[in-house]
């Protein structure tokens, strides 16, 4: 299996508390450097994960979630939690 790992270490991770996929993928960069996931690979994991769900996922244009880049692209952010 794949990122076995990285699955064994995000419920670890969500256990201080709800962080978003940008930290996520921070975190696994400095304690997996060359295994790391990419981050469209991260989300997949994140999403079929049984432990985690999303916090927050907003699409509104108005949103705090929403982050808007130098070059002037947007994206939303996703933070995710343990569920209970």
């Amino acid at each position: 299996m794949k990122h076995k790992r990285v699955r064994a270490k995000i419920p670890e991770l969500l256990a201080d508390g709800p962080l978003s996929t940008h930290e996520i993928m921070d975190a696994l960069k400095s304690w997996y450097p060359k295994n790391c996931p990419t981050m469209h690979s991260l989300s997949n994991i994140l999403s079929k994960n049984t432990q985690v769900q999303i916090k927050h996922h907003h699409e509104s244009p108005h949103n705090p979630c929403r982050v808007h880049t130098l070059i002037g692209s947007r994206h939303t952010l996703t933070v995710w939690e343990l569920k209970e």
